[in-house]
C-alpha cells in the first residue's frame, strides 16, 4: 500500500469509494434512505472537484486500486475518511490518518477535529478523539446523526477519557 497525494485523475475513484462505502459499510448504522441522502446515485463530479480543491487529500494506493481515502485542511479539520468495502478492516484508515497527522504535526497544528458518523466514530475513539458533540444534519429533507470530535496533538488515546456520544435507538 502506498499513501500519496491525490491527483485531478483520481476523482472518479474517490468518489466511488465514497459510494461504496456509505452505501456497504454504513448499511448497520443508517438507514437506505439516510444513505441514499448522504450518497445520492448521482453524484455531482463538479461539486467533488470544488470540494477536494480545498483540501489535502491523501489516497491508499494497493496496486493501482484506490482501497481508501483522507481528507483535511491546512487547520486540521479531517473533512473526509473513507475506505474501499474490498479492504475495510485491513490498516487503510489507519494508514491515511497517521500520514495526514504528520504532515499536520509538522505544520505546527495543535488540535484535529472532524464530524464523525456512527460508523466512524468507533476508529476515531481509537485514535485519541473525543466527543465534543452530537450534531443531527440534514440531507436532502434526512436527517443524519454525527458526533463532532476533537483531539489535541501530542496526546496518546485514553480509553478511560474517551468521549461517546448517546445515540437514540
Amino acid at each position: 500500500m502506498i499513501i500519496r497525494d491525490f491527483q485531478a485523475s483520481d476523482l472518479q475513484a474517490l468518489v466511488t469509494v465514497f459510494q461504496q462505502a456509505v452505501h456497504e459499510l454504513a448499511a448497520g448504522s443508517y438507514t437506505p434512505e439516510q444513505r441514499a441522502a448522504w450518497a445520492p446515485a448521482s453524484p455531482d463530479r463538479e461539486r467533488w472537484r470544488e470540494r477536494l480543491a480545498a483540501l489535502a487529500t491523501l489516497v491508499a494506493d494497493v496496486d493501482g486500486d484506490i482501497a481508501g481515502f483522507i481528507a483535511f485542511t491546512d487547520a486540521g479539520h479531517i473533512d473526509l475518511l473513507y475506505t474501499s468495502p474490498g479492504f475495510a478492516r485491513q490498516g487503510v484508515a489507519s494508514r491515511l490518518f497517521h500520514e495526514a497527522l504528520h504532515r499536520l504535526q509538522t505544520r505546527g497544528v495543535r488540535e484535529l477535529s472532524t464530524e464523525a458518523s456512527l460508523v466512524a466514530r468507533p476508529f476515531f475513539e481509537t485514535q485519541g478523539f473525543s466527543t465534543v458533540s452530537e450534531q443531527v444534519v440534514e440531507r436532502d429533507g434526512v436527517a443524519l446523526t454525527r458526533c463532532l470530535m476533537t483531539r489535541a496533538l501530542g496526546t496518546a488515546p485514553d480509553p478511560g477519557t474517551v468521549g461517546r456520544c448517546s445515540f437514540p435507538d
